[in-house]
């Protein structure tokens, strides 16, 4: 695909964000899809807001999913936060290191809990997966 086939898909208003990496695919995007396109579409090149960056990422996607109580900061909802640096946002994943960790991102919180992201962290996760419907 062309970068300008690329960027068309990626900015269009209804097309969502996401990723279809895992730690096991052996692909940069595997940890670095997200901090990626804010990277490049939202620094870089200026094609997108973070606002619309952080909507396709999150309430976009999860209406697209039918998950009904994340994707919006709004009372009832899961409070699920990335604290984001724009200036210093990078994806760092490569070929060579897929599992390089993105700068940027300061704080991440999970349904309302500070968590820490390091990998020697022996401190409790506080996500679960989502399905289709959930009811909290």
């Amino acid at each position: 695909m062309t970068k300008e086939t690329q960027d068309a898909f990626i900015t269009a208003p209804d097309v969502s964000i996401s990723t279809d990496g895992s730690p096991t695919m052996r692909h940069p995007r595997s940890f670095g899809s997200f901090p990626k396109v804010i990277e490049e579409y939202v620094v870089r090149d200026k094609l997108m807001t973070i606002e619309m960056t952080i909507n396709k990422m999150t309430g976009q996607t999860a209406n697209i999913f039918d998950i009904l109580t994340r994707g919006l900061l709004k009372p009832g909802m899961g409070a699920d936060i990335l604290v984001i640096d724009l200036e210093n946002v990078k994806a760092n994943t490569t070929w060579t290191d897929i599992y390089a960790e993105p700068t940027g991102f300061d704080y991440v919180i999970v349904n309302g809990h500070i968590t820490d992201t390091t990998a020697k962290s022996s401190e409790p996760t506080f996500g679960r997966v989502l399905l289709k419907h959930m009811g909290d």
